[in-house]
């Protein structure tokens, strides 16, 4: 008669092995490591883990859980890609905060919940839970070692384990290859790498089993809906009042501007006055207008006490969204006036950026008003625009195109600004830089290339990485660039 195979018994072996496989993983390839694919790999097991987790436990996996895993494996795997480090913190935290939701909605969250306290607090509450979770199975797993057949394998392996290392050092004086293996063995125990890597792999461990072990176990029904506490609710005049006040402070700061606000500046580019009052000091501080308006639309509907004229406040909050959005086009178009006369950079590129992701912000918070408004869906959606916002400059070499940008003005202006080329852009500029110094005059190419040397050859001097899965892609063709020219 076949033994039946507790409940206990089986969500051990079926979530141990995962998550003792992605440990092991992480320890082998992030220690010690410069970031590269290793970052990508360790996060494609760690989900590949979940997901086998859910689907065996579960046998479906929700679509939300799908993207934001697939989005936490592109992100990661985009340090194996860009070689700026400036992004790595960025892609960890994004990474880890992906895994953390995931995680969370595998544990019955519901999706209607997740917003941006939910998702700014996820890290924190997933990785608690993943070590609570984590304590409870390890002692689980000893229950289930000491009792009945559990007990009679674990004693079995114990007995064999020394039985078996003895016979493999005997057969490893008789074939070279387990005499390799045995020698590879001792040098792994005797490096200094190894208590670092066995407290990398005690902490993701912790982590990975714990997280396996939440998704595994059944999914509990929803609390029932707790009391509403009182809360600040702005009735139809108050609402009134506040936008109209501001869509009439932006309607007069428009017309006032209207005769140069979307056109040419009637000045000479680069004069240091005009530019510097009408771009510079404009692009900021638009931006930051419409982005404290678009909060505070958001807001006034999610405190709103709706009455007989929320007709008219729908418009007004509508009218407002408008105005906002010809004051975001207008500081984008100060950037590239600003670019045009001063040139190109990566904070400029990343304030595009960022004003395209508050412009769809907007048009999606004019779907909600014009509908109905659902404040953690909306948020859902701007995060999904920003995540994909942050794979796409991950992935693009946009510090390559401003380094073509920044060479091509100097035909038309005559300045190049060499140090900002090699030391405020990352090595992904450099393959870039290198194939332009053939076609530059002699004075500029030879002062770029000295540049070069001097920033490379610091930030380089250490010997470079000797695994597989360290360093990345762009790194790697900088490396190779730089050695056409004779840079070590």
């Amino acid at each position: 008669m076949r033994a039946t195979i507790s409940p206990a018994a089986r969500d051990a072996a079926l979530i141990w092995p995962p998550a003792v496989a992605v440990a092991a993983l992480g320890a082998a390839v992030c220690v010690f490591a410069a970031p590269g694919i290793n970052w990508g790999l360790w996060t494609l097991a760690a989900a590949l883990g979940l997901a086998y987790v859910v689907l065996h436990s579960r046998a479906r996996l929700t679509p939300a859980m799908v993207i934001l895993l697939a989005a936490a494996c592109a992100l990661a795997l985009g340090t194996g890609v860009t070689a700026d480090a400036d992004f790595y913190p960025v892609i960890l935290l994004g990474t880890a905060t992906m895994l953390a939701v995931a995680m969370l909605l595998a544990a019955g969250a519901p999706l209607h919940r997740v917003g941006a306290r939910f998702i700014a607090l996820a890290p924190i509450e997933g990785a608690a839970r993943a070590v609570g979770e984590s304590s409870r199975r390890l002692l689980e797993g000893v229950a289930l070692a000491r009792s009945g057949r559990d007990a009679r394998m674990l004693r079995g392996a114990l007995i064999a384990l020394p039985i078996v290392a003895v016979l493999a050092l005997l057969l490893s004086a008789a074939d070279p290859v387990m005499a390799r293996l045995r020698v590879y063995a001792l040098q792994l125990a005797q490096h200094s790498t190894m208590v670092p890597r066995l407290v990398c792999f005690v902490v993701l461990g912790a982590l990975t089993l714990g997280a396996y072990g939440i998704a595994a176990r059944p999914v509990q029904p929803a609390d029932a809906k707790p009391t509403e506490r009182p809360r600040l609710e702005f009735n139809d005049t108050e609402r009134l009042t506040i936008l109209g006040s501001v869509s009439a402070l932006f309607a007069l700061f428009l017309a006032l501007q209207v005769s140069y606000f979307f056109g040419n500046i009637a000045a000479v580019a680069g004069n240091g006055v005009t530019y510097a009052t009408y771009a510079r000091q404009g692009f900021g501080e638009l931006t930051v207008a419409a982005s404290i308006s678009t909060l505070l639309v958001l807001w006034l509907q999610s405190h709103a006490a709706r009455g007989d004229r929320e007709g008219r406040v729908r418009a007004a909050a509508l009218a407002l969204v408008f105005f906002v959005q010809l004051l975001l086009d207008s500081a984008y178009r100060r950037v590239v006036l600003y670019e045009s006369a001063y040139g190109y950079t990566a904070a400029r590129l990343y304030a595009k950026v960022y004003m395209v992701i508050v412009s769809l912000a907007l048009i999606a918070l004019g779907v909600e008003i014009w509908g109905t408004l659902d404040t953690r869906r909306l948020i859902r959606r701007v995060a999904l625009a920003g995540v994909v916002a942050l794979i796409a400059l991950t992935y693009w070499n946009h510090q390559a195109w401003i380094a073509r940008r920044n060479l091509a003005r100097f035909t038309v202006t005559g300045h190049l600004d060499e140090q900002y080329l090699v030391s405020g852009l990352s090595a992904n500029a450099v393959p870039t830089i290198v194939r332009a110094l053939a076609a530059l005059p002699d004075e500029e190419s030879a002062r770029l290339r000295a540049a070069l040397g001097k920033e490379y050859g610091r930030r380089w001097s250490v010997p470079r990485p000797s695994h597989w899965y360290e360093g990345s892609l762009r790194s790697r063709q900088a490396h190779q660039a730089l050695a056409t020219v004779g840079i070590p």
